[in-house]
């Protein structure tokens, strides 16, 4: 949300040998994408850091947990890992102030409709949520609905995810999907 522009669309990957959080660039060929290295986007300089995981929060803020060991790899001496230390970082860009979000104070139908918001965090949590609510014949129709009025390819795919997810993904729409113009 709050990142520049030159970090959109972008592959961050942890690379627990290189101590660092690398950046691809992914580019088009054929249909598929390649993914090109680019500018490193954080270099710990610090051979022991070992990122495992990144999420990120509806600010844009991304989380990183770092096992902080002095062997990288894996082997099947017990003492062979120090578990004593890790670390959590939070990665903020200029400052983003951190907002409080309840999206429990939706009904099962915004959180359809939170599958059209601009910030893919909102549409992944709301979506966990009708996972664990479970669909019934209203909600498919209101999916249904909105993929017939929208016309942006990352709301219609996460609307057909949402459809899937709580059991309202039928043979016909897999058919209809199929002779979509939308490639994606």
């Amino acid at each position: 949300a709050s990142w520049p522009e030159a970090y959109h669309d972008q592959a961050f990957m942890n690379n627990i040998h290189g101590q660092r959080i690398n950046m691809d660039l992914p580019q088009r060929v054929g249909s598929g994408y390649v993914g090109r290295h680019g500018p490193d986007f954080l270099n710990f300089n610090d051979k022991w850091s070992q990122v495992l995981n990144m999420l990120y929060d509806h600010n844009g803020s991304v989380y990183m947990i770092d096992w902080y060991d002095a062997n990288q790899c894996h082997h099947r001496r017990d003492d062979g890992h120090d578990r004593s230390n890790g670390r959590i970082y939070k990665v903020v860009y200029d400052n983003e102030p951190w907002t409080p979000v309840d999206l429990g104070a939706h009904r099962p139908e915004g959180w359809v409709r939170l599958q059209l918001h601009r910030n893919e965090w909102f549409a992944l949590q709301a979506r966990k949520r009708l996972m664990a609510h479970g669909g019934d014949a209203e909600l498919f129709s209101l999916i249904d609905q909105l993929l017939v009025q929208t016309e942006d390819t990352v709301h219609r795919l996460r609307l057909m995810w949402t459809l899937s997810a709580i059991g309202g993904w039928s043979q016909e729409h897999g058919l209809a999907a199929m002779s979509d113009q939308d490639e994606d």
